[in-house]
């Protein structure tokens, strides 16, 4: 799908419009930026509590990559490299 949403304003926030087809059932959603994306996820109620990051985030980046690779990953090292991430973002917005 490759559809328009509405971008309107309430008070002093912006409010996204969603086409039928992207409606969650969810109260709230996650919001990221992927460099000009903005991401919304609804969430599936698993966090991750050392990262704030939703599970299946974290499992899809446990997955990237390492194909190929001897060593088993260091979960606590990708855990603090994500945090350590994640605050670097915070700090450019």
């Amino acid at each position: 799908m490759n559809d328009m949403a509405r971008v309107e304003w309430a008070g002093d926030e912006q409010v996204v419009r969603l086409p039928p087809g992207y409606r969650v059932d969810a109260a709230e959603v996650r919001v990221t930026r992927d460099g000009n994306r903005i991401v919304l996820e609804a969430p599936d109620g698993r966090i991750d509590s050392a990262t704030g990051l939703p599970m299946a985030e974290l499992e899809r980046l446990l997955n990237e990559g390492g194909e190929g690779e001897d060593e088993p990953w260091d979960v606590d090292e990708i855990k603090r490299e994500v945090l350590a991430e994640l605050a670097a973002e915070r700090v450019a917005r």
